[in-house]
């Protein structure tokens, strides 16, 4: 389902290189809506995306903040209590003596919340200093209760010192202005509320001064934007991906490492996202590509037959409208449309009589061949699993589990191989994403260092690994 705008293959890639400075070309959501009310008021009013951060006090309350509001943590022994004062919300933490005495109390406001609230709501604090903590507990849709956030679930875990760092916010935001320097926690000034236009469109800038000209033609006002629908399958793909490609590497792994040159805020829609971050993954055959995260959408897809013999045609936005998302109904027949554009009933290799007994509807393709699972990652939470795959797995996939702190310590390889870099620069950023995972350090160096003596051309800051 292509997007509303029209034009022709606008595939040109952006600038290899955006600093700070460059970004003046941003122009904000409130300026796209004064052309494109409709798609503007559909996008904010039924994509998660748009509400994948805000301040706390224009999110919406989901949750219980006055009844149901307090979690004790076992592996801690820290108890949380979650309290609305006014139009402001708190966290607090304390323990309890064996008398029964409250210690180590101590509290921290949550300014923000992150996630839609449609599987999880995180919750941060915005100080005025710039720096963004995450707040230890989260509202999970699922169970509708509250619980530890994800990746806290242990005894280590960082209670309130845990930062948003900018590769947290590069996919739960709209891109934030940053002060000059190194601070991998800082923001300059308010926060963006979500994803916006122009991080699927690009800077709209160039845009809105040209269709504000009375003399521009209709043409000049389209190539003056990034249409996705309008680019080549695998950049259209790649605005989806910048956000939805995490790999299989796990807790503390890196699933890619940033191009040396490159800001973590300059990704433009229209060039290739190689071009910005090569995204690392485990070699082919290791078990952990059977690992389902929440962030796993476009890894498992690009996993299906389906996508691979598609030749470009089957991408996201062949089920998911990026400026509407319709009620379930639609939803499950737009599913079934676009299987049946390649598949008929008789095709299907699930028994249609099995799955009517385990109370799946055979008009329902999406419930058989693209199961719902619980992510191992975020424990509490379901996601549709977009690897396509023959049959319905027997396994319970949405079964209880534990927040897993184990971390692959097998060898890393690039996901893209075919777009990776060769040779010296190749073994640079594989060395790179060795040291970032705090293993195989030995090989790590040793690929480091044979590259620059090959004459590869060394970072002066390597990108850091996420703290999410």
């Amino acid at each position: 389902m292509a997007t509303s705008c029209g034009g022709g293959d606008r595939s040109a890639p952006a600038p290899a290189q955006a600093t700070p400075a460059a970004r003046s070309g941003r122009v904000g959501d409130q300026v796209c809506a004064e052309c494109h009310e409709d798609l503007h008021r559909t996008y904010h009013d039924t994509v998660a995306m748009a509400r994948s951060f805000a301040r706390i006090q224009d999110a919406g309350e989901v949750e219980d903040w006055e009844q149901d509001n307090t979690l004790f943590h076992e592996a801690t022994g820290f108890h949380y209590r979650m309290e609305k004062r006014g139009d402001r919300y708190f966290q607090v933490r304390w323990m309890e003596t064996e008398d029964g005495r409250r210690v180590h109390e101590f509290e921290r406001e949550a300014t923000h919340v992150m996630g839609s609230g449609r599987h999880v709501r995180t919750y941060v604090n915005y100080a005025e200093g710039g720096d963004a903590m995450q707040l230890p507990v989260s509202w999970y849709a699922e169970s509708g209760a509250w619980q530890m956030s994800p990746g806290y679930d242990y005894e280590g875990q960082l209670d309130f010192r845990r930062p948003i760092d900018h590769d947290c916010m590069f996919c739960h935001n709209a891109y934030p202005r940053v002060p000059a320097g190194v601070s991998t926690t800082a923001y300059e000034g308010a926060l963006p509320a979500g994803i916006d236009c122009e991080r699927c469109h690009g800077d709209g800038a160039r845009h809105v001064e040209v269709a504000r000209r009375p003399d521009s033609t209709y043409d000049e006002v389209i190539d003056a934007i990034v249409n996705p629908g309008a680019l080549t399958p695998k950049r259209a793909m790649d605005v989806c991906m910048q956000c939805h490609l995490e790999t299989a590497v796990n807790t503390g792994l890196p699933h890619s490492v940033r191009r040396f040159d490159r800001d973590v805020f300059s990704f433009r829609p229209g060039e290739d996202l190689e071009d910005y971050v090569l995204p690392i993954d485990s070699p082919p055959g290791t078990d952990v590509e059977e690992r389902f995260e929440i962030a796993h959408h476009g890894y498992r897809l690009m996993q299906s037959k389906c996508f691979q013999e598609s030749a470009g045609e089957l991408s996201c936005i062949t089920c998911h409208d990026p400026h509407h998302t319709a009620p379930a109904a639609e939803r499950k027949a737009l599913v079934q449309e676009a299987c049946a554009s390649c598949h008929g009933a008789d095709a299907c290799g699930v028994e249609h009589a099995d799955a009517a007994a385990a109370g799946v509807g055979v008009e329902d393709c999406a419930a058989c061949h693209m199961p719902k699972r619980r992510t191992i990652d975020v424990v509490h939470a379901v996601m549709t699993d977009h690897r396509i795959v023959r049959r319905l797995p027997s396994a319970d996939l949405t079964a209880p589990r534990r927040e897993q702190r184990d971390v692959y310590t097998g060898e890393l390889a690039f996901f893209l191989p075919e777009t990776a870099p060769e040779g010296a620069a190749g073994e640079l950023y594989l060395g790179t994403a060795y040291l970032q995972a705090h293993h195989h350090l030995e090989l790590g160096v040793e690929l480091v260092e044979r590259a620059l003596a090959a004459g590869a051309t060394p970072a002066a800051t390597p990108p850091l690994p996420s703290s999410c």
